[in-house]
């Protein structure tokens, strides 16, 4: 859930290489047709690219068992091993529940907490985002935005479309449309007379207008040269730039499934 705060250490690189596929492996190789290895023996084993098998408890899926795989490639993860915290009665944070392992390619964005309970400021409408002159930013809902069709022939219209909580985007500046243009947005879509947008790009390099009054939840991202508490971060940036342990709080993405509740 979108509040919870965890504090934890990293496990480095204990987790060792593993194929790209996961899971037991069997090799296909016919002298040890009938072994079955973990991914890290079978690495230690066989050089890569190999077939195998998978052999799980339950069928992965999309997956089908009965067919070898292709491992061709291996990586080291480094895994944070964290716990989530629920404010005591006397406001210290404890620590409840059974412990999470976060991977560091892990999508989430999270914000850091300070000792003394500073955190990253969320902007309620596009308008503020605007004002605040960041850089790039995240949305944590969807928002609706719009984009530029050219038709031919000199004409021009404006598409909305939908952008799904958790993308980011980047701010390149305000453009204001006035109904005594032909090609206003504002005229074209709404009839309005006059209306203020957010005008940003994607991550497909795609340029979007966000109304000014839309309602939602933003974010300012941390670029590379952030190490402060007013921006939200991917957990493989939080430890490049911090040291464990340090309170982060998710303000976006999915935390496991574990049978306890997140404040």
């Amino acid at each position: 859930m979108s509040s919870t705060q965890s504090t934890g250490q990293s496990t480095g690189g204990s987790s060792g290489k593993r194929s790209s596929t996961g899971g037991s492996s069997g090799s296909s190789s016919s002298s040890s047709a009938a072994a079955a290895f973990t991914p890290r023996q079978l690495l230690k084993k066989f050089p890569l690219p190999v077939a195998a098998h998978l052999h799980a408890p339950t069928q992965p899926p999309g997956l089908d068992l009965s067919r070898p795989l292709l491992l061709y490639n291996n990586y080291t993860s480094t895994k944070v091993r964290a716990v989530s915290l629920t404010p005591s009665q006397n406001g210290i944070l404890a620590p409840v529940g059974p412990a999470i392992v976060i991977p560091d390619a892990y999508t989430g964005w999270f914000a850091l907490v300070s000792p003394t309970g500073q955190t990253a400021t969320s902007y309620q409408t596009v308008a503020q985002v605007a004002e605040s002159q960041t850089a790039f930013f995240l949305t944590r809902y969807d928002v609706p935005a719009y984009t530029k069709v050219e038709e031919g022939a000199g004409k021009t219209t404006y598409q909305r479309i939908n952008i799904g909580g958790g993308n980011v985007l980047k701010l390149m500046g305000i453009f204001e449309n006035h109904a005594s243009k032909k090609t206003s947005i504002t005229r074209k879509i709404t009839g309005a007379s006059s209306e203020k947008y957010a005008q940003c790009l994607n991550y497909k390099n795609e340029i979007l207008f966000l109304p000014f009054n839309t309602p939602g939840r933003f974010y300012s991202t941390a670029t590379k040269s952030s190490h402060n508490f007013n921006n939200v971060y991917l957990m493989t940036r939080i430890l490049k730039i911090h040291k464990l342990p340090i309170t982060v709080k998710l303000v976006c993405g999915f935390m496991p499934k574990v049978p306890v509740s997140f404040p």
